[in-house]
């Protein structure tokens, strides 16, 4: 399947330039772009005018099967009043893309230059090898965060946001969360109630902020545990409406209380206590994506009260449980 992008002028317009390249996600681009041409329609001030480029312009074949038209970087003069958005893309794509001097020098030079610039999900990776992220806090796709500061010591990766401004440099965890980049941004140029038409209109929640955790992160650290936690997760998950002692925990895994302690902080990176309660707003998450109330969540996980699985939810996902069941109503 092809899709081609026919570029039409606009006076006064403001170019949003997503980069691609062979095997890119193409939702990356797709979904923003939605947002800054259905903005342009509603009469945005400034009026975008969405661009599709690569290296060597022309079709490119993403990973979903779709080539998508594109315009040649070197034909491309940026602008001051120009943002660039490198995609993402999966391992292989990633390390061909990285790899390309021209790409690269051509990142260099048009950060200088443009309003804005960043990218979405793996895309930082790109802007890593191009020298972008010294000094600057980004993030990007939760299973890629703690490689993306192996090979960037100097950037601060936050591999618990949704998507992070950095002065001119915007960066967001994956794929979807590039609509949540892109909603932001757009209230930065124009307000929120034209953020907020845009959002009614794509049927999207017109409000996820940019701190909202990445709900995959704790099933990360999990894959990350040493083989003498087994199990613990399972047997947790059973006792959530009365949630066990840090003692019980050792004695489950037959190890003295500070052993464990210990040994657990070093495998999961938080104390056994915080990722107890993890777990259990974890699972309140899955009872709310279920269609449960947040009282009836709350009794079910061992909250005392609706407030404060309301505080305690909110302060790790940016959101209150009864907008994040909201969400999942569409």
């Amino acid at each position: 399947m092809t899709i081609n992008y026919y570029i039409l002028p606009m006076s006064k317009s403001e170019r949003i330039i997503f980069i691609t390249y062979p095997d890119a996600q193409i939702l990356d681009f797709t979904g923003p772009a939605a947002v800054f041409s259905l903005a342009a329609r509603l009469g945005a001030k400034p009026n975008y005018e969405c661009v599709i480029a690569s290296e060597k312009g022309g079709l490119v074949a993403h990973s979903s099967g779709i080539s998508v038209d594109s315009i040649p970087l070197r034909c491309l003069k940026f602008r001051a009043s120009d943002s660039f958005f490198v995609v993402g893309g999966g391992l292989k794509p990633i390390e061909k893309a990285v790899k390309s001097a021209c790409l690269l020098k051509t990142l260099q030079k048009a950060a200088k230059i443009t309003k804005r610039y960043g990218s979405i999900c793996s895309g930082t990776f790109v802007l890593g090898a191009a020298g972008l992220l010294d000094g600057k806090r980004v993030t990007t796709h939760w299973f890629a965060s703690r490689e993306l500061q192996t090979r960037f010591a100097n950037a601060r990766v936050d591999g618990d946001a949704l998507y992070v401004q950095d002065k001119k440099m915007w960066t967001s965890a994956g794929v979807t969360t590039g609509i949540d980049m892109a909603l932001a941004i757009v209230a930065a140029d124009c307000g929120n109630i034209l953020k907020a038409k845009v959002a009614k209109r794509l049927v999207v929640y017109s409000h996820r902020p940019g701190n909202q955790a990445q709900f995959s992160q704790l099933l990360e650290a999990q894959t990350r545990s040493e083989a003498h936690f087994d199990g613990l997760f399972e047997w947790l998950v059973k006792r959530l409406k009365q949630p066990p002692r840090v003692e019980e925990m050792a004695e489950f895994v037959g190890m003295s209380t500070r052993s464990f302690h210990r040994k657990f902080s070093d495998s999961f990176e938080m104390p056994p206590g915080k990722f107890v309660e993890r777990v259990r707003l974890d699972h309140g998450r899955e009872l709310l994506e279920a269609g449960e109330l947040s009282k009836s969540v709350a009794y079910k996980i061992g909250f005392k009260s609706d407030a404060a699985f309301r505080c305690a939810f909110k302060a790790v996902y940016g959101v209150t449980p009864s907008h994040y069941g909201a969400m999942q109503l569409g």
